[in-house]
């Protein structure tokens, strides 16, 4: 992960495939989906809405393929996320003071951020963030932060940084950063005109049920992934229908979303076919193989049975848990799975996991054994003599 004095710039999240720096609102990104260590890095990136910003959707840029909606204030102050931040800062350091200390000047810290929309597409490296906050800032200080020089357009402010990202205020809560290329599209925009597609739109407001939810339309798709979707429909892979996977294949787009209620862990999966017809042959078949399985023993489950049967018992009840939460439900052309389980239920399955590889260490290999030097062969009888024999007097 870079410093901030490596590279101040504040928007250069890489897309998929992508490399590049990780700045600072990338690393509040990163740093969220760290805290607590491998489990909370799956919470926060599997995940009518109060989730569904539109304000801060009208600040990305009609060539947006792929929406990531993060609700920071109610992630930091759930309470399984304080837990993890309190058992990292009782063996570390605060996992936010750096952020915080670069904040500091603008009078804010992470605990100010109110939500983060992120907006990317396949034709760039950089994306669009907009950040709302909790409480107005001095818009100066913060450029400052971001080692962005003042710039003007009329009698308009804005600020680029070294990068060449061009970073501005909508409002006094509001900070939206972009690359040069969707400057001009966005700034001093309407704020309640959306310039995202209307397929984009849609899928944004079915996927907005969480503090975290991702909402893509199909161009993002790699074409590889459509010829692996012909091959699980040949080798029939559990779960996947046929007929789910045609919904696939022709899908106009899909997402996700997930959120942690109390101790109970909510997310959903959905996917926008191309009409109702195939959404509604891919509900009745995707509910009649979610309720085969549900009858079975999780050890007998088509899909995670074989990898888990000589788990603990509580591994195998996390997985129970989690299958017979399951449901499918239908909204239109959308067929979207949910489930769900509770944190206290992965924590013990965590647990008897560790147990058990305390138990059954791994074999201790011995060293093998040392290189034995051998004399070099003798030499053969039919060999010419080396020099002239030595006559007997």
């Amino acid at each position: 992960m870079a410093s901030f004095d490596d590279d101040m710039t504040p928007a250069a999240i890489p897309r998929p495939g992508k490399s590049g720096k990780g700045p600072m609102i990338a690393m509040i990104v990163i740093g969220l989906a760290l805290v607590g260590g491998l489990g909370f890095a799956l919470y926060y990136f599997l995940g009518g809405s109060s989730y569904h910003d539109t304000e801060m959707l009208a600040y990305l840029p009609a060539n947006t393929e792929v929406v990531l909606s993060i609700d920071v204030d109610e992630l930091l102050n759930s309470g399984k996320v304080k837990e993890s931040i309190n058992r990292v800062t009782a063996k570390e350091k605060d996992p936010f003071k750096e952020m915080n200390d670069k904040l500091a000047p603008a009078g804010l810290s992470i605990n100010d951020i109110s939500r983060m929309v992120v907006g990317m597409n396949k034709g760039s490296d950089v994306p669009v963030v907009a950040v709302r906050f909790k409480k107005s800032f001095d818009k100066k200080k913060l450029a400052e932060v971001f080692k962005a020089e003042e710039k003007k357009e009329g009698d308009k402010t804005y600020y680029v940084d070294k990068s060449g990202q061009h970073l501005f205020f909508p409002t006094d809560k509001m900070l939206v950063a972009c690359p040069k290329e969707s400057f001009k599209e966005l700034f001093d925009k309407d704020s309640s005109k959306l310039l995202i597609s209307a397929e984009l739109q849609n899928l944004c407001k079915k996927m907005s049920k969480g503090q975290l939810w991702v909402a893509a339309v199909k161009s993002i798709a790699p074409t590889e992934f459509y010829a692996n979707l012909e091959e699980a429909k040949k080798g029939r892979v559990p779960y996947l229908t046929p007929e789910l996977i045609d919904l696939v294949k022709d899908a106009k787009g899909g997402g996700f979303w997930t959120k942690l209620d109390g101790d109970n862990y909510k997310f959903g999966i959905g996917v926008m076919g191309n009409n109702d017809d195939a959404a509604g042959k891919a509900e009745t078949a995707l509910k009649k193989e979610i309720d085969e399985q549900k009858k079975k023993k999780i050890e007998d489950d088509a899909l995670v049975g074989a990898a888990i049967k000589d788990m603990p018992a509580e591994t195998r009840t996390f997985f129970t848990e989690l299958q017979k939460s399951l449901a499918v439900s239908r909204s239109g052309a959308i067929v979207e799975v949910t489930g769900n389980f509770s944190f206290g239920m992965v924590e013990k399955a965590a647990e008897a996991y560790a147990n058990r590889k305390r138990e059954f260490p791994p074999p201790q290999f011995p060293s093998p054994p040392p290189t034995i030097k051998t004399a070099p062969p003798p030499e053969k009888a039919d060999a010419k003599p080396q020099g002239e024999p030595i006559e007997p007097k």
